[in-house]
């Protein structure tokens, strides 16, 4: 006979100052361009995120280029990202094409 019982969840930890002024950083640097299932997030990535983990995996992905810069492009079934050489992030369930859109903006 196996008994079965709960697992407690940690408790969760108060952010610290650090924390709370990176949030508003990202808030602050975060636009959203469109609406509906037209729109596309845009922000900005941590200086060394494109040189850490992502690194390997946003090399073996297409170079793409407009107006807006360059970038990384990253396409799937539901959604499209783009990782520009300047540090922006576009992200949506579209095309490409309004990726680069909400870029140039």
């Amino acid at each position: 006979m196996t008994e079965k019982g709960t697992i407690d969840a940690p408790a969760p930890r108060e952010p610290s100052a650090a924390d709370r002024q990176a949030a508003e950083k990202a808030k602050a640097a975060t636009t959203v361009v469109g609406e509906g299932w037209t729109s596309v997030l845009v922000t900005r990535v941590p200086d060394d995120a494109a040189t850490g983990q992502l690194g390997g995996v946003l090399a073996g992905l297409p170079t793409v280029s407009g107006g807006w810069g360059s970038g990384k492009l990253f396409t799937g079934n539901a959604f499209s990202a783009v990782l520009t050489d300047d540090g922006r992030v576009a992200v949506g369930a579209v095309p490409p094409q309004l990726l680069y859109d909400a870029l140039a903006k």
